[in-house]
């Protein structure tokens, strides 16, 4: 496999994880996408951001394939129109903000990988941000050792409408804190203050809540990390949805949105 691929695989996996919420169907699409882009790829291709955006269309592809194609005229310029078709696809603005926020595309990049006008992805832009400062709020556990970092995921889960129910630095903590007042949502670091793991606290959170949960609903839990691709190599059960540190606030909640909508209804406990 082309080195410049291999290079790429971590974030593929990354991105086709936070689309679907599971690894054995994302890691799936992933294959497939692999597939068909190693024949769309010309022989010794080696700029990162063109193979990326040919990986991604390619696994966008395979993710919609299930789906009648919809037709977009390049020259489109109707808002109407493209409205309708945003209505027809309700997962696209949401797909288009992932690209937008996750991987770092402007609306040209958008469009190539979505394979729409540069028209429609700005518009399916507008329609994903009307939707996530809709979204009902819901009450954040914070597992997060470095006191700066944690007051600024804070701060932003505030401005987003949301409410942070505590803030551990330690495994012992975090599922003390959840016990006390279960979290609708889970934002946690990998590694520690007690150098314990993040997701082994996430995992007694789990344990402890889940089967209080109506209907057994999991807890949506976003993971954060400076080194994801440690974590995306496929050997062992994994992260569902993974953003990696430095974050901005605006990924940080389109990650939250894109959690809870894959969870269905945010839990709100906090009187």
């Amino acid at each position: 496999m082309n080195d410049v691929i291999l290079r790429q695989l971590p974030y593929l996996r990354r991105f086709a994880r936070a689309l679907l919420g599971r690894q054995v169907p994302a890691d799936a699409l992933v294959a497939k996408a692999l597939d068909a882009a190693r024949a769309d790829l010309p022989d010794g291709a080696d700029d990162p951001r063109a193979v990326r955006r040919s990986l991604l269309r390619a696994l966008v592809d395979a993710h919609s394939a299930e789906t009648p194609p919809v037709t977009d005229e390049l020259t489109v310029s109707d808002e109407a129109i493209v409205a309708s078709r945003i209505r027809t696809l309700p997962r696209d603005p949401g797909l288009a903000l992932l690209l937008a926020s996750l991987e770092e595309l402007d609306a040209s990049s958008i469009g190539f990988v979505m394979r729409c006008s540069v028209a429609r992805a700005k518009a399916l832009l507008a329609e994903a941000q009307r939707i996530l400062d809709e979204q009902a709020a819901t009450d954040i556990l914070v597992i997060e050792d470095e006191p700066v970092i944690a007051m600024d995921i804070a701060s932003i889960i505030r401005q987003a409408g949301h409410r942070v129910v505590g803030i551990a630095a330690t495994r012992e903590q975090a599922v003390a804190m959840a016990e006390a007042q279960p979290p609708g949502l889970i934002l946690a670091d990998i590694k520690l203050a007690d150098d314990s793991s993040g997701i082994k606290a996430v995992d007694d959170i789990l344990q402890l809540l889940v089967a209080a949960r109506p209907g057994g609903m999991a807890i949506p839990v976003v993971f954060i990390t400076a080194y994801p691709e440690r974590l995306l190599h496929g050997e062992r059960l994994e992260p569902s949805l993974l953003i990696t540190k430095p974050f901005g606030e605006h990924l940080l909640r389109v990650a939250i949105a894109q959690a809870l909508q894959m969870s269905g209804p945010p839990q709100q406990t906090t009187a």
